[in-house]
């Protein structure tokens, strides 16, 4: 992920960040919940985790909130996306 001043976000481990979102289905099927969203009131990130907090806000926090907090806000948001959409066009032209 390009790097963008005040972006926490481009400090995560995003393969564990996956390796998180993927698990929790099975986690959330293993304790017998209906959703994953019932199951975050029961899965809190330990402190200094990181990446356990980033997806708990993933999934909790509204849009505004999340880009501010893991984005910088949504200008810098706006510009991770562009480096994203940039690197994907770049590759298709492979």
């Amino acid at each position: 992920m390009a790097d963008v001043p005040d972006a926490p976000v481009t400090d995560l481990d995003m393969r564990r960040v996956g390796e998180m979102l993927a698990r929790l289905p099975a986690v959330a099927a293993s304790l017998r919940h209906k959703s994953v969203k019932g199951t975050l009131e029961y899965v809190h990130p330990l402190p200094g985790d990181q990446e356990a907090q980033f997806v708990l806000d993933f999934l909790t926090l509204p849009l505004g909130a999340l880009l501010d907090k893991w984005y910088g806000g949504r200008f810098h948001a706006a510009e991770l996306a562009a480096g994203v959409m940039d690197s994907v066009i770049q590759e298709l032209r492979r």
